[in-house]
């Protein structure tokens, strides 16, 4: 999935429409990574995320395990602004931000800490 980026030189937007979302989006954050780049996730994801590059580059490394079988492992590079990435529910999480690298996670569930 990617969505339109519209980049003058008042700044960079990207707009996303919830009606054209998969769910719903009940939570909205951003993830700004220091200058020296960041891993962030490395839990479970409770609820269906859609993770859209702003700026920089991102890795996402998704890990589904189903019952006894091996686990799957699937990794995304999203390379340029707008690019986004679908998380499920059970699945692992992790990804690797390259340095100043933003990005927006919506979520189909409110946060439960």
């Amino acid at each position: 999935m990617t969505f339109p980026v519209f980049d003058d030189p008042r700044g960079r937007l990207v707009p996303v429409e919830f009606d054209g979302l998969p769910f719903t989006p009940e939570r909205v954050f951003v993830v700004v990574a220091p200058e020296e780049g960041a891993t962030r996730g490395d839990h479970g994801v409770p609820c269906r995320e859609l993770l859209v590059l702003v700026t920089g580059s991102a890795r996402v490394v998704l890990t589904t395990r189903r019952g006894d079988d091996p686990p799957e492992v699937a990794e995304h590079h999203l390379g340029r602004p707008g690019e986004a990435c679908l998380i499920e529910p059970g699945a692992d999480v992790v990804y690797h931000l390259t340095p100043g690298a933003t990005v927006v996670v919506l979520a189909d569930q409110a946060y439960v800490g």
